[in-house]
């Protein structure tokens, strides 16, 4: 036995890989159970739920949850709270159409609402319901400087690569919502004559989630000010699968290339990834998979390809922040140079031993240039390593060594882009 309780939502169809859920397990914690159209009534030792039970997250054990079903009136009201939650997660996903003063205070409101409730699998409580109903007020005083739909790139034509029952997808208390498409966001240098190269940013959030308040927008900001053009991907998370964000990456370096001089994005030919935990991930997952002209039809045959499948989906530098490390197989003949990060108490990565998969790939490929970072005391999500300041709501602790990573990304992308020689003589270090 592994000491590792075992947790039975007691309900057909439930998806034993639910995030929230697997996520409990391996950080040691009891999860909450959620299933649409009931109340959680706490774990039960039997199928029945006749006797309560309190889970040792620490010991082996089966529990079974127990459900209520909810009234007409509740089931009505949260429904409604659905549909409006879809146009709230449409508006924080442009803040480049907005002045970012007056962004912060919707955003920060509506990541409450989704990060300690959906995310949480907790349905709303007074609190929530409060902050609910302040998001139209906090949405007139957005102030607009461009279009919302002309502040993103939609990625995908008319036709996407998606699974044969996508249209059956249940998205209640989902991340995304029905008719969500992926796009990047560009966060783009005013002067691309000072451009250095480009770099597409995943947020993480396992396959579950975008957090875009530490590891999207706030990163990308900074890949601008450090000279480079960045672009927020957002990539499809539950209940879309995690091969659909392998695919959403490799149609966004696609985008990206086909589509560099229409939008007047300089030095296409230097293109890097960042992905942060599931980000991370995300990355790994495309270069095991789909890489360089590998198309969609290899996952989902029914796929038409267009005009920009027929550009390579390969890059110079992968950055797999805290998620992944590096590929576990070999098809890719096309490997990019990889940058990885961690901390050294990352209770996610550990239990992985994703250094080991890192030492092997480098191993198996002495040619490609690696470079792995472990910070003392760090733990996972620890974004910039700087910490989060109260413009995204949300107080953080900086890590000494961490607070380098971006510096140390950003000098292995010059030398990878030919912009510094990674050789010097003793005193001429080149910056």
């Amino acid at each position: 036995m592994n000491g590792f309780p075992e947790y039975d939502m007691n309900y057909e169809g439930y998806d034993v890989n639910d995030h929230a859920v697997s996520l409990a397990v391996r950080t040691r914690t009891v999860p909450v159970g959620f299933r649409k159209g009931f109340d959680f009534k706490g774990w039960f030792k039997d199928r029945a739920c006749t006797v309560k039970a309190e889970p040792d997250p620490y010991k082996d054990g089966k529990y079974y949850a127990g459900w209520e079903p909810w009234s007409d009136e509740k089931k009505a009201k949260l429904l409604d709270y659905e549909v409006k939650m879809r146009h709230v997660k449409y508006m924080i996903a442009r803040p480049e159409a907005f002045t970012w003063e007056s962004f912060v205070p919707y955003y920060g409101a509506a990541n409450v609402l989704i990060f300690d409730y959906e995310a949480k699998n907790v349905l709303p409580d007074e609190r929530a319901w409060k902050l609910f109903d302040e998001l139209p007020a906090l949405e007139e005083k957005l102030v607009k400087v461009r279009e919302p739909e002309d502040s993103i790139w939609y990625i995908w034509g008319d036709r996407m690569a998606e699974a044969p029952d996508a249209a059956d997808y249940d998205y209640f208390y989902k991340f995304d919502y029905a008719g969500f498409r992926p796009f990047l966001i560009p966060f783009m240098m005013d002067d691309q004559s000072l451009v250095k190269g480009n770099v597409i940013v995943i947020a993480g959030g396992g396959y579950a989630q975008r957090w875009n308040q530490t590891e999207g927008y706030c990163m990308a900001k900074e890949f601008r000010n450090m000279g480079y053009n960045a672009f927020v991907l957002q990539r499809r998370v539950q209940p879309s699968r995690p091969e659909d964000a392998f695919l959403d990456l490799q149609r966004a370096v696609r985008y990206l290339k086909f589509n560099a001089e229409r939008y007047g994005i300089a030095h296409i030919d230097r293109l890097a990834t960042a992905g942060f935990s599931g980000g991370g991930g995300t990355i790994v997952g495309q270069l095991e998979r789909f890489y360089g002209h590998e198309l969609p039809t290899k996952e989902y045959p029914d796929y038409v390809p267009d005009e920009i499948d027929r550009v390579d989906a390969d890059y110079g530098v992968a950055m797999p922040i805290y998620g992944g490390y590096a590929p576990s197989t070999d098809e890719n003949p096309n490997f990019p140079a990889i940058f990885a990060a961690s901390g050294a108490r990352d209770v996610l990565m550990r239990p992985r031993k994703a250094e080991k998969a890192f030492f092997e790939f480098l191993d198996r490929h002495p040619d490609i240039d690696c470079e792995l970072h472990i910070f003392a005391g760090a733990p996972h999500g620890f974004g910039t390593g700087k910490g989060v300041g109260p413009e995204h709501h949300e107080e953080g602790l900086a890590f000494v060594g961490a607070d380098e990573w971006m510096h140390l990304a950003d000098v292995f992308m010059m030398v990878r882009f030919g912009l510094i020689p990674q050789t010097y003589k003793k005193g001429n270090r080149p910056i």
